[in-house]
């Protein structure tokens, strides 16, 4: 099992290498945009590369798990397509792309078809009132379209009430009055 993980991060890593490489040594001709680097800038963007890929593979098995617990079948392919998601709408509205992931897992266990008892929709567990109010548009059931929705709710509640306050409203509701009711009765 050991050598099995040694030789994917193996893998990994030399596909990583290989898909900058080029950019890296490319003449300032060949690409105009490139800056001189110094090799601890290589290093750092090799990093940096390789630790969101891992990223992605740990999100992609995570939600790949939560779904098998619910009994959906989740093919490979597009639980890492959750996961870029998470982590680009994460990074774009600058929040914890692990936090999104806690969110998603909790709310709908990776079940993009999701239909909770009062109504909320997909992998995030969207109210569509509260996506109106967000300006979202499209079907909520369209993981993009979801999970960009719900980051973007979960951004505002964070800037408004910080981090922990935040889930509980996002899970119970910006307006409930008894959260200890919702989340644990």
């Amino acid at each position: 099992m050991k050598i099995i993980y040694y030789a994917f991060f193996a893998v990994l890593f030399v596909g990583c290498l290989l898909m900058t490489v080029p950019y890296l040594f490319a003449t300032p001709e060949q690409n105009p945009e490139r800056k001189e680097l110094t090799a601890i800038q290589i290093a750092d963007e090799l990093s940096l590369l390789l630790a969101k890929e891992n990223l992605k593979k740990e999100f992609a098995l995570s939600f790949q798990f939560y779904a098998r617990n619910q009994g959906i079948q989740l093919s490979q392919l597009k639980a890492e397509y959750y996961a870029e998601i998470v982590i680009d709408r994460a990074e774009n509205h600058g929040l914890t792309p692990r936090w999104v992931k806690a969110v998603l897992v909790s709310e709908s266990g990776a079940n993009e078809k999701a239909v909770s008892i009062k109504g909320a929709l997909g992998l995030m567990q969207v109210m569509p009132a509260t996506a109106k109010l967000f300006g979202c548009q499209g079907s909520l059931f369209d993981p993009e379209n979801n999970i960009d929705c719900g980051v973007k709710i979960l951004k505002a509640l964070t800037e408004k009430y910080g981090d922990y306050p935040a889930i509980r409203f996002y899970i119970c509701g910006e307006g409930s009055g008894n959260t200890y009711d919702c989340l644990y009765g």
